[in-house]
């Protein structure tokens, strides 16, 4: 996007695109960041406790890895 205007508006109006854009980044990524970490440590109890019990498939033991 191209910007016109003397050099402190065209810095002021990139600015205002960049925080629209972390605004998406955040909402897309950052979100819900409890309940995503609250599911990774169910998975890795999950595998733990698998893996004690009988061999991990190349898969798990990747997604175990991190």
């Amino acid at each position: 996007m191209q910007i016109d205007g003397w050099g402190g508006f065209v810095l002021k109006e990139k600015f205002k695109l960049i925080k629209l854009a972390l605004k998406d980044w955040h909402v897309a990524n950052a979100q819900n960041l409890s309940s995503k970490i609250e599911s990774l440590k169910v998975r890795l109890s999950a595998l733990d406790s698998k893996g004690e019990e009988q061999d991990l498939t190349d898969t798990e033991l990747e997604e175990l890895a991190g």
